[in-house]
């Protein structure tokens, strides 16, 4: 099954762009299966509360200080995670900015989609972070600094 992550392209200064990683599935049983983990989590959330996100890594118990609603966390379980088409997947290929995809390489469902959208945007730039999960730049700070800094400066002025 082949996992495509899709893109929102965000301008900075002289045309940079910004990449959220939002995940999204080439094709219809693949992008079923993703709703349904999503639709999933959602329902884990209102049955066990922030509970449900136990065990989970240091960025996410880190984040969930900030949390008081699981309610809420559902709602966007739902609202964001699900996805409706391959619109974004299918217009990859269409940004013409300078592109930095990072992901952690312990970031197994980030991995795949993240190889797959670098291999579609013209020119992108893919980098693994060692020892990182999903928040690598929170995981391996130094190394995330170091990737971003040698990123902007390959960039024309």
């Amino acid at each position: 099954m082949t996992m495509a992550t899709s893109a929102r392209a965000t301008r900075y200064g002289s045309g940079i762009a910004a990449i959220a990683r939002s995940t999204s599935r080439s094709n219809a049983a693949a992008r079923t299966a993703w709703n349904q983990r999503a639709h999933a989590r959602a329902a884990d959330l209102e049955a066990r509360g922030l509970e449900a996100f136990g065990g989970r890594s240091r960025e996410v118990r880190e984040a969930l200080r900030h949390h008081r609603s699981a309610q809420g966390l559902a709602h966007a379980a739902r609202g964001m995670l699900a996805q409706q088409d391959a619109r974004d997947i299918d217009g990859l290929d269409a940004i013409r900015v300078p592109t930095l995809v990072v992901v952690g390489d312990q970031d197994q469902p980030f991995l795949a989609p993240c190889q797959y959208m670098a291999k579609k945007i013209p020119g992108a730039r893919l980098e693994l972070i060692a020892g990182a999960g999903h928040s690598s730049n929170l995981d391996q700070p130094a190394a995330f600094d170091r990737i971003l800094l040698d990123f902007l400066d390959s960039l024309p002025a």
